[in-house]
């Protein structure tokens, strides 16, 4: 039975229709920096990423009340590597 599922399957993959390669030049040229809309005279070009960080903070208890964590985060914007 699991034979004749995979002779199946080996035909079936075999009939489809090939699938057309990309050459390296094909590529290449959609990542171009010709392909995108960005004006080349712009001098203001940059680039930012988003830096997370978090970080706890342990705020003590009295005689009354216990102490607990207190858990920080913050968003920083910084320049790309």
């Amino acid at each position: 039975m699991k034979r004749e599922g995979l002779l199946i399957g080996l035909v079936l993959v075999s009939i489809a229709a090939p699938a057309q390669a990309l050459t390296w030049q094909e590529v290449l040229d959609a990542v171009s920096k010709e392909s995108y809309n960005f004006p080349h005279q712009a001098t203001n070009k940059s680039v930012t990423c988003t830096k997370h960080i978090r970080w706890e903070e342990y705020v003590e208890g009295s005689g009354r009340h216990k102490g607990y964590v207190r858990h920080q985060y913050k968003k920083m914007r910084i320049p790309c590597p």
